[in-house]
């Protein structure tokens, strides 16, 4: 569906740009005037895929249809395992979603490129940073059928830096099933340490390690 969404915008964009060149043809007509030439090199911004919509349609989907989140932890080989409720749910999802999702920033200061895998026929799009403070890749997978396209999952990485520590988050966000967080800690030059956190809202998965 945002495959199709963001061809409709496009179609949508193109009758409005069309529609107001019809009005300034004639506008032109009627005043003699000629407008200015338009600059060919100048390239069009693109409309990526609204990433932070994605991610909080996805927490609007638990609160609605979740009847359990199950949050599965495992600190330097010991694991461990409770359920939590929705607004702890809510807090975690949200320490993960960046202010540089927001469209404004993303399309100012991210590069899409697309692969087609032909033997899912799916599609991943691949967003890569440029000059961000935290946000460094997004990856968003989608599932293509023969009635609609949706999102099956959403990858991101982020770099951050408190003191002299340094920490590295790496998310996978599975529509409708889970969110996991592979979160490396390193303090100076000490030994790394890895926490990954798996909050798992689909029962089928909470067996899965």
């Amino acid at each position: 569906m945002i495959a199709n969404y963001k061809k409709s915008f496009l179609f949508l964009l193109s009758v409005v740009i069309l529609v107001f060149s019809c009005k300034n043809q004639k506008k032109t007509e009627e005043t003699g005037l000629v407008p200015p030439a338009v600059d060919s090199s100048v390239e069009q911004k693109q409309n990526y895929m609204p990433v932070a919509v994605v991610l909080r349609g996805e927490m609007k989907w638990v609160e609605d249809f979740a009847g359990a989140v199950l949050l599965k932890s495992t600190i330097d080989s010991k694991k461990d395992s409770a359920y939590i409720s929705l607004i702890q749910f809510n807090q975690l999802a949200n320490s993960v979603i960046s202010p540089e999702m927001d469209s404004a920033f993303f399309n100012e200061h991210f590069k899409e490129e697309t692969i087609a895998d032909g033997g899912s026929e799916g599609l991943t799009f691949i967003y890569t940073g440029n000059n961000t403070r935290e946000l460094k890749k997004v990856m968003v997978y989608i599932t293509r059928t023969e009635t609609s396209d949706r999102v099956g999952r959403v990858y991101f990485e982020k770099e951050m830096s408190s003191g002299d520590t340094s920490i590295v988050q790496r998310c996978t966000w599975k529509m409708q099933h889970y969110l996991m967080i592979v979160e490396t800690r390193q303090v100076g030059n000490n030994q790394p340490s890895t926490i990954v956190r798996k909050a798992i809202y689909d029962p089928a998965e909470y067996a899965s390690e």
